[in-house]
């Protein structure tokens, strides 16, 4: 069994999404949303105390730091001398996500294929540059959480890729072996230049969410989603 661990990145490699974050009905639903709690703001207002705090967690931190967007929601309220619990926070979190996407779904044959992975006795584990706060919701929503061994998410670790002490959680977790683990996904630089750079093989899939890049030197390269082919090629 030559690729014992396989490692997939989420958004634009399992499943197609478009979010926007800038359309005025997410900052109304959200300050709807903040009111009911006590913490009045007005769209425009919110919005800007939103980034502001944001930009606050990643100033003077390197570009692979990554901010945990349930501590700016969490901020909003005590700016506004408002305390709520983590779960009002989750739900503000995962109303503003919804708010905000325009569509997700999972690409053709991603379940089929992991199940038949698993079945091989494939150890799959998920890298996310993500934030849990939405992230998690979406996966149980996709049917994904119970077919992963483990799930790493950036934010919850204040680091992303293509950051080699994120690829590094889950080889010192499970002592991993680098020759018999490859990293999937559809960002050139995130996943296979820093997976690349790890030590680890590479499958590239451009999609329609993939950075605008020349393909990148990956062990396996595919110029569009075939999931079912992959699959065949990560049996071995």
């Amino acid at each position: 069994m030559k690729y014992q661990y396989i490692l997939f990145d989420l958004y634009g490699t399992l499943c197609d999404i478009m979010t926007d974050e800038n359309m005025p009905f997410v900052w109304r639903v959200t300050a709807d949303n903040y009111a009911k709690f006590g913490a009045v703001y007005t769209p425009e207002e919110l919005k800007k105390s939103f980034y502001r705090s944001v930009n606050e967690q990643i100033e003077g931190k390197d570009s692979d730091f990554e901010p945990d967007l349930a501590l700016t929601f969490k901020k909003l309220f005590l700016d506004k001398n408002v305390q709520v619990s983590d779960d009002v926070i989750l739900q503000i979190g995962q109303e503003f996500r919804k708010s905000s996407t325009l569509f997700l779904n999972l690409y053709d044959g991603v379940i089929d294929g992991l199940k038949a992975l698993k079945a091989e006795g494939k150890k799959l584990i998920l890298m996310s540059n993500a934030q849990r706060i939405f992230t998690y919701p979406e996966l149980e929503i996709l049917n994904l959480v119970d077919l992963f061994d483990d799930i790493f998410i950036s934010s919850d670790y204040g680091v992303k890729k293509p950051s080699l002490k994120f690829y590094d959680l889950p080889f010192k977790k499970y002592g991993i072996n680098k020759e018999n683990a490859i990293m999937v996904g559809n960002d050139g630089t995130c996943d296979i230049l820093g997976a690349k750079t790890y030590g680890i093989d590479t499958m590239y899939v451009r999609t329609n969410t993939s950075p605008k890049e020349e393909y990148p030197p990956a062990t396996y390269i595919f110029s569009s989603h075939n999931f079912k082919v992959m699959t065949k090629i990560l049996m071995v």
